[in-house]
């Protein structure tokens, strides 16, 4: 039995280089514990972040380089921070430095960091009068470490290498919690989990598509779907010997609202797994219910479901066959610790992914289907079918955070946040499936698998 994933898993779509042309003859990649490295080097995913008014490139070739051991390790403006901290560090370079950094008291600090990092303001190209738009590493090392230096004072060794070394911890903090590096990072982490968790081989095979939310989009528009490149790549290409249906689940590690577009896209994408003979899973957008930030919620009394009249598609959607097709489910699953000293310390420098004790923070969180899939897949290895699916509801040895809030420790939702009994029945009646975590340890259970259809019916494909 065959589970399928579709994804940005190369982050092209970050990247703004979507290309739905290429949909029919794009690889679907079969991916085990074994290859998973060699998985992510073919699909060569890359990201460019924004940072201080630069760009900050960066390329992935193993689930490793998302650490920020290895970030620290390949990215060149870490290269150059740690150059910078060594001759701070040294007595004889220091005193040169210091030397200079006092040399003239009127100098500006553009001129005093230029110095430190071994460059000049002729050097340099982003000192000149278009220097808010210049780019260059040393403009952007200047943005980094300014606000902890205080120019006015003379300061000790001691001073200049901790403005440094809160300019690494910062510049890490920036990257790990950039949304666009979180979404990469999510993805590839979501199918380590489930790697790592299911036994594959031939009984249970897990396969990879790479493709983006607009290349999904301009699908949609399609006016013959089944002549489209993604029916191409995902139902004419995967048909068995015999012609039959070449999936058994399909999920998209995308969240859906009740917008047109996105009610759209989602019915498409049904419709093409469907034919492939199998149901597809995708996240519940918090937004579809009402809620902003789900992490923060406290009274589900607040949430509201999409009107008919601004959402129509929706509702026709639920009402239409092919809903019992589809699965959409919430909340979103944590995938790791945040790293530190108490829950999971760097090789390289000590560091605090986390600054403080405010519980709503930029943690990992893994779509909320990436827990349906692990579920199906620990039911298909079980009984060999996903006939006795019901059975399979609750994950355990899920990362264990615990934080303090007002000066107690607590335990973290590892499904984002508490639900109540009520808020659950109440998101299960709008058609969703729940994931409610535990507050003894650190386990979630899917509440119950179902349809997005109205009436409630269970999802079709699964017996």
């Amino acid at each position: 039995m065959r589970i399928l994933l579709c994804g940005d898993f190369s982050g092209r779509g970050m990247r703004e280089l979507d290309d739905p042309a290429s949909l029919a003859t794009r690889p679907v990649l079969n991916i085990d514990i074994d290859n998973v490295d060699e998985v992510i080097a073919r699909f060569a995913p890359a990201l460019s972040l924004d940072c201080e008014g630069s760009t900050l490139p960066i390329e992935f070739g193993s689930l490793d380089d998302f650490h920020p051991d290895s970030l620290f390790n390949q990215l060149e403006l870490f290269k150059r921070l740690r150059e910078l901290r060594r001759r701070l560090q040294d007595p004889t370079q220091f005193k040169q430095a210091s030397a200079e950094f006092y040399g003239d008291q009127n100098e500006s600090e553009d001129d005093t960091l230029h110095r430190l990092m071994g460059t000049t303001q002729e050097d340099d190209p982003s000192a000149t009068a278009a220097q808010e738009t210049a780019s260059g590493i040393d403009a952007l090392l200047h943005r980094l470490i300014a606000p902890h230096i205080v120019s006015s004072q003379r300061s000790e060794q001691a001073q200049f290498i901790s403005a440094i070394d809160r300019s690494i911890a910062g510049l890490m903090r920036r990257i790990l919690h950039d949304p666009r590096f979180q979404a990469m990072e999510s993805l590839w982490r979501s199918v380590h989990l489930l790697v790592s968790r299911l036994e594959l081989d031939d009984t249970l095979q897990l396969f990879v598509f790479d493709v983006t939310r607009t290349e999904l989009e301009t699908t949609a528009t399609e006016s013959r779907l089944e002549q489209s490149g993604l029916w191409t790549a995902l139902v004419d290409r995967q048909q068995d010997a015999a012609g039959g249906p070449g999936w058994s689940m399909v999920f998209t590690l995308e969240a859906f609202d009740a917008s047109e577009s996105a009610v759209m896209t989602l019915a498409s994408l049904a419709s093409i797994s469907a034919a492939a003979g199998a149901p597809l899973i995708a996240s519940a957008a918090s937004s579809l219910y009402g809620c902003g930030e789900l992490q923060s919620a406290t009274d589900h009394h607040d949430w509201q479901s999409p009107d008919p009249d601004s959402n129509p598609h929706w509702h026709a959607l639920r009402k239409s066959p092919l809903a019992a097709w589809i699965g959409l489910v919430t909340p979103r699953l944590l995938l790791r610790l945040p790293y530190g000293k108490a829950s999971d310390p760097l090789d390289c420098f000590e560091f605090e992914e986390i600054a403080d004790t405010d519980p709503d923070i930029p943690l990992l969180w893994a779509h909320s289907c990436v827990a349906c899939a692990l579920l199906a897949g620990i039911s298909i290895q079980d009984s060999g079918s996903l006939m006795a699916i019901d059975e399979q509801r609750e994950i355990d040895d899920l990362p264990a955070w615990i934080h303090e809030m007002n000066g107690e420790k607590r335990l973290y939702p590892c499904a984002e946040t508490w639900l109540s009994d009520r808020a659950a029945d109440w998101l299960m009646s709008q058609g969703l499936m729940v994931l409610a975590s535990r507050r003894d340890r650190p386990v979630v259970q899917l509440l119950r698998w179902q349809s997005i259809a109205e009436p409630a019916t269970q999802l079709a494909g699964i017996s």
